[in-house]
């Protein structure tokens, strides 16, 4: 059960998250009832894995040649948020996805895949194209000579917040409004500064 303002939140995620945007204003604004996707000065278009069928989005400039994308909705019976970073040049509508993480609360503790999650997008073209931006031949090559693999390593959800160190359960709710705030200030901290890192 929605406990929050949605429109509030989003104020006070727009009004954070600005920091992180050097390169680019952002802002979530409203597309819908209750559902808030990322707009700001510097977008491009980019297709968006989702699992079970891609979709053309619009993403905002990050830094350097990365792109991210948000989208969170606010139901009563459910929340879900997603957020998608990218890869490519402003005119390449093909960029690559590196990753999607995602946290769809639908107050049940039972559900089978944890919450928050990550997932990854292991394939050859994310590998080739990759391999440039972060020069490390060695380790590319080995992946490149592993072998295929029967599976979709991005169909996997990699938790991110479980609570199995305190004797919890794989899926973490969304209490209020504070948590998702710090949680998405804390996720944008800490990709930028991840991604500077390996781009270096």
């Amino acid at each position: 059960m929605l406990t929050f303002n949605p429109s509030k939140l989003v104020a006070e995620i727009n009004r954070s998250c600005a920091i992180f945007f050097d390169q680019s204003t952002f802002s979530l604004h409203n597309v819908s009832f209750n559902r808030y996707v990322i707009s700001g000065d510097y977008m491009s278009k980019a297709l968006n894995d989702v699992g079970s069928s891609y979709e053309e989005v619009n993403v905002l400039k990050w830094f350097d040649k990365f792109w991210v994308y948000v989208s969170m909705t606010f139901q009563q019976t459910y929340t879900q948020i997603s957020v998608s970073v990218f890869y490519g040049d402003t005119q390449d509508l093909d960029k690559n996805q590196l990753f999607r993480c995602e946290w769809d609360d639908y107050n049940d503790s039972q559900v089978l895949h944890p919450q928050p999650h990550w997932h990854f997008k292991a394939n050859s073209r994310t590998i080739n194209k990759f391999e440039d931006m972060v020069q490390q031949e060695g380790f590319v090559s080995e992946v490149k000579n592993s072998g295929d693999v029967p599976f979709d390593i991005g169909d996997m959800h990699f938790a991110m917040s479980a609570n199995w160190m305190v004797g919890g359960k794989h899926v973490t709710q969304i209490g209020d409004s504070e948590v998702v705030l710090n949680w998405f200030q804390g996720l944008l901290a800490h990709l930028k500064e991840q991604l500077v890192y390996i781009s270096r």
